[in-house]
Formats: structure tokens, sequence, C-alpha cells
């Protein structure tokens, strides 16, 4: 559906509205006269987007390991964490 539109958006644009116009150096596909480049980035980016973030989330991109999160050291102190670095806290200091 994504190719369809795609494709008739582009041909609206430079054919019915003349929004705009290709180069010569646009390659277009022959039947629709509609530029490639276009199409190409509804095909590649989408997938490739989604496996990059994958790769984020699953920390197959970062530093340190292969998967997950890197763990590092807990730096509160007093410790509020109980040793998860990953947690969400505020250090409480008592008054002196």
């Amino acid at each position: 559906m994504g190719l369809v539109v795609t494709v008739l958006a582009e041909w609206i644009a430079t054919r019915v509205l003349d929004l705009w116009q290709y180069s010569e150096a646009m390659p277009t596909l022959p039947l629709l006269d509609t530029g490639i480049t276009p199409l190409l980035q509804r095909i590649l980016l989408p997938p490739l987007v989604l496996r990059l973030v994958r790769r984020q989330l699953t920390g197959e991109a970062g530093r340190g390991s292969a998967r997950g999160l890197v763990r590092v050291p807990c730096r509160c102190s007093p410790c509020a964490c109980d040793g998860n670095p990953y947690a969400s806290h505020e250090t409480q200091r008592e008054e002196t």
C-alpha cells in the first residue's frame, strides 16, 4: 500500500499539480514516469530503521556486551538502589 501511495503521490505532484520536476539525472519508472529514488526510499528505509532501532534496544550495537545493557557500577552514596544500576531513585541524605 505504501508503494502505491508513494508512486501516486509522486505522479500527482509532478504531472497533475506540477509542484516539482525531476532533473535529467533522476532515474524514472518507464510506464509512470515517476522517480525511482522515492520508491527506493519507501522500500529500503523502513526495514533499515527497524533494524537499527532493534539493535539499539537490544544493545547489540552498544559498547561492552554483545547483547543487553551494559552494567555500570552504582555510584550513589549511600546506596539507595540495592545494587541495581538501572533503578530509578533519588538519594536521600540526612541533614546533620
